[in-house]
């Protein structure tokens, strides 16, 4: 789209702009709604949750891990898949391996305004703006390496505001309704992690999706169960294995930085 094409579907969007492109294919989800969802339609389908459970090791018999110890059970398995997020790194770390998976720390705002300003999910160079059912606009979000650290951030909180505000700029006089922090998994090519770990039986891996957890969840479940299950994966996996960091000496590192504070 031209800059007038551009203002004709999003008016609101600042003047500055100077084309866009426009997709209908793109949508988005709540993501603590979704796993939920997911959550409520494991259990009907037999599986077990629990909350608030601390993993405190695993249950080893040789080189085949066979269950998890929690601080005062254990759980056996004939398969265990650590998809532990930005922890996964941790985890394995007791089995003695190293997988470069760090935590990426992700700053993200909801603001209101009436009405809506936009109607349409809005990227920009430094960030995004997605408009939900309930009225609010999401704004996100930021990409920092700080560790473990989940706390919401005056620098991290600025940034956001300034991307809202520069894409369209009535967001200026927006209400801020909520902030919230996540960490991500990034690892240190950028790539999934996915498959058996090296040096061990009955374990397998499903991590280091970075920003992308939520858009490759459903594809990474099927290939990994394909996996467990001694079936060949219906998508090509050789590049995602665990097993091209292994005995490379590979340590936790950063995944390279990407642009400012805040992109999208």
């Amino acid at each position: 789209l031209d800059r007038q094409d551009a203002l004709a579907l999003e008016p609101k969007v600042s003047e500055e702009v100077r084309g866009a492109l426009f997709t209908t294919e793109g949508g988005h989800v709540n993501a603590e709604r979704l796993t939920l969802a997911l959550t409520q339609a494991a259990a009907r389908k037999g599986a077990r949750v629990l909350q608030g459970k601390a993993v405190v090791g695993f249950v080893v018999e040789g080189s085949r891990v066979v269950g998890v110890r929690l601080p005062d059970e254990t759980w056996p398995a004939d398969h265990v898949v650590v998809a532990a997020g930005a922890w996964t790194a941790e985890a394995v770390r007791w089995l003695g391996v190293d997988l470069p998976i760090v935590p990426v720390r992700g700053q993200i705002l909801a603001l209101r305004a009436l009405p809506k300003p936009v109607q349409r999910i809005v990227f920009g160079p430094r960030g995004y703006l997605v408009p939900r059912v309930d009225g609010t606009i999401t704004v996100g979000a930021t990409m920092e390496w700080v560790g473990f650290h989940r706390a919401v951030t005056v620098r991290g909180l600025a940034s956001l505001l300034d991307v809202a505000a520069g894409l369209v700029p009535a967001l200026h006089d927006a209400e801020v309704v909520r902030v919230w922090a996540g960490l991500r998994p990034g690892s240190s090519d950028q790539l999934p992690i996915l498959g058996p770990l090296p040096g061990w039986d009955g374990v397998s891996v499903a991590s280091g999706h970075f920003r992308n957890g939520i858009l490759l969840g459903p594809l990474t479940g099927q290939v990994v169960a394909e996996m467990v299950l001694g079936k060949a994966p219906s998508v090509p996996v050789e590049p995602f294995s665990p097993a091209r960091f292994h005995g490379t000496g590979s340590a936790a590192r950063e995944p390279a930085p990407r642009g400012d504070l805040a992109s999208r």
